[in-house]
């Protein structure tokens, strides 16, 4: 099979760099630093830092403050994300804007949601939209594209595709990070995007390749990949195999490989029948195919190792190590790379390598930030020097209902088990006993035997386990969705979901909020595909088929939802990641039992 090309874009991380009214995990950090043979250390200098840090005051509303704590952007917002380039978004009663690195609000809050993206090559941007109207912003908060009917597609190369919706019809085509259309939106579908060129589809199922420059269009054969560019190679098929075409569409390196993925940085990894390795443009190995796994983490870096959960090494675009014994990489930020080993988390910058002493323990969202490290949970953040001492958390506790309260935990021996859980108290004494019993029911949810499975007594991996949690808040209704995903060659998704009164304790099934005869599991597949095919942000080419055909079945017994104020939000497990799909209490209007008691505890008054 094929390998795909790595995708940077989407959420990158969104729940971990969002910091809404509440606590930011607490745990025990360890300072040490584990060595990294033959690894090409950055020096770390001390700079002053000029970042600016989102923090809460009193009441729980969010602001910037400097490195000596000074108030810079006045805490008026519900959250605050981190700062990325010289802006940082940031929501109020709903809507969201941005301010500048120097306390300025340059993006109104008038956007009713936003996500962002970010491909291999630390290209941002972020897709704003209110209504039918979505607008593209750069890292400085300059509106560079907008729309008023059509769709933003996926960010590669600098490039990002869209849509104009022509007599219903969606004709993509490319604008550049400067908001400039490069390619005219003429085509059925688009695909990868290279150095000069990119792949389209043309409206007579032809596939071509696009000059960047002019808009030339060259024919290619049906055996290539549409998302199969990279640098200027295109990855082609034949007999089973794969190998690479330039772009005269002249084979470049011949199909002998098993697998293949697009070409980053002048680079790919590719499979033999003896493992992984590393080719260049003119199809040489620069790292030898001796692995058992192999992946482009971005930025002109690839990852091998033996096994999923075993020991990694992370080489640069020519093939010279840059780190040892890792266990994972994480998510980019600003071009810096989190990534653990077994025992700390290190990070390494894109243009230089390792960075040389910094350290902390084992956190898959921490982010080099500035001068410190910034460690964010779904309620705060934290915030650590570069050593791994704790300096300040921000965002504590979330009240819930009349007398409770959420707070998070995390439990995290090592790089191989993540996993934040909830806690919820109160300080109704009358109240205690059912919230104790909703706390051990989340823990037990949280960790059940993984803690103790996840290693043998021998202290060899079985496999990686990461756990998170969201939650909503409808009335004095909430809804706690837990996630676990396990990783080892294959990944899987368990979730939990409690359902509870924040004002007397008592949990609910989500069944007693529908009709007797509706089962909500199986009668709104239409209603799920609908929402799923208006909602989803890819091209045409690349809806995910596998989530439509979950969809339309019933739904299993590992389906999470969110009980929102002004609808459900259902996270559906497909193949070994997820979908999430919502849909409105209005659209849901005839299967809803109006008189039941969740319900009524649900309306917002």
């Amino acid at each position: 099979m094929r390998l795909s090309k790595k995708t940077f874009a989407g959420t990158i991380f969104a729940v971990a760099f969002v910091m809404m009214v509440g606590i930011s995990a607490v745990a025990l950090w360890i300072n040490d630093c584990i060595p990294f043979d033959n690894a090409r250390p950055v020096a770390g200098e001390e700079v002053e830092d000029f970042t600016l840090y989102p923090a809460t005051d009193e009441n729980g509303k969010w602001g910037y403050i400097d490195a000596d704590g000074n108030w810079i952007v006045a805490a008026e917002y519900d959250s605050a994300e981190l700062f990325w380039g010289s802006i940082a978004w940031v929501e109020k009663d709903g809507l969201w804007g941005a301010v500048n690195d120097k306390g300025g609000l340059v993006i109104d809050c008038i956007y009713e949601e936003k996500y962002q993206q970010l491909d291999e090559d630390s290209y941002r941007i972020c897709v704003a939209v209110s209504g039918n109207s979505k607008s593209i912003y750069n890292n400085k908060g300059e509106k560079i594209f907008g729309l008023e009917n059509g769709q933003i597609g996926d960010l590669d190369g600098g490039l990002i595709a869209f849509s104009r919706n022509v007599d219903g019809i969606d004709n993509w085509g490319y604008v550049d990070i400067d908001g400039k259309v490069v390619i005219s939106p003429s085509y059925k579908a688009v695909g990868g995007v290279g150095l000069t060129h990119a792949v389209a589809i043309t409206f007579d199922d032809e596939m071509v390749l696009v000059k960047r420059s002019d808009g030339t269009e060259t024919p290619l054969p049906d055996n290539v990949d549409l998302y199969g560019m990279g640098s200027n190679m295109l990855l082609y098929s034949e007999n089973g195999l794969y190998g690479y075409l330039n772009m005269d569409g002249q084979v470049a390196i011949p199909a002998k490989f098993v697998e293949a993925e697009a070409f980053s940085n002048n680079a790919a990894v590719v499979k033999t029948e003896t493992g992984y390795g590393l080719i260049d443009e003119a199809g040489n190995f620069i790292v030898e195919p001796s692995y058992a796994i192999g992946e482009n983490v971005g930025n002109g870096y690839f990852m091998m190792g033996s096994s999923v959960t075993g020991l990694k090494t992370i080489f640069d675009k020519e093939g010279i190590v840059v780190a040892e014994k890792i266990v994972n990489a994480n998510a980019w930020h600003d071009g810096i790379l989190n990534v653990e080993t077994e025992t700390a988390t290190r990070f390494i910058e894109a243009t230089n390598g390792l960075i040389d002493g910094v350290s902390m323990a084992n956190r898959s969202t921490a982010v080099y930030y500035g001068n410190r490290i910034a460690v964010c949970d779904i309620n705060g953040v934290s915030y650590y020097d570069h050593q791994g001492n704790l300096l300040e958390t921000y965002g504590q506790t979330v009240s819930i209902g009349n007398s409770g309260e959420i707070t998070s935990f995390l439990e995290s021996p090592d790089a191989y088990l993540e996993i934040s859980y909830p806690e919820v108290t109160t300080s109704d004494s009358n109240l205690q006993d059912k919230y104790a019993k909703i706390s051990d029911r989340l823990k037990e949810n949280a960790l059940s035997d993984y803690a103790n499975m996840y290693k043998d007594n021998d202290g060899s991996v079985n496999y990686m386990v990461r756990g998170a949690f969201d939650y909503s808040v409808a009335g004095s209704v909430v809804t706690v969705l837990q996630k676990t995903s396990f990783v080892d060659e294959a990944s899987d998704v368990e979730y939990e979901v409690l359902c509870f009164d924040a004002d007397s304790g008592e949990m609910y099934n989500i069944n007693s909020l529908f009709l007797p005869a509706v089962n909500w599991r199986s009668d709104f597949s239409k209603l799920l595909v609908d929402a799923y095919i208006e909602q989803s942000t890819y091209i045409t080419d690349r809806l995910n088929q596998d989530a439509v055909a979950v969809l339309e079945k019933t739904l299993d017994r590992n389906t999470g939802f969110l009980l929102q104020s002004d609808g459900i939000s259902i996270h559906v497990p497909v193949n070994d990641s997820f979908v999430t799909v919502f849909v409105s209490y209005e659209d849901l209007a005839s299967a809803i039992d109006k008189d039941s008691e969740i319900w009524q505890k649900m309306i917002v008054q």
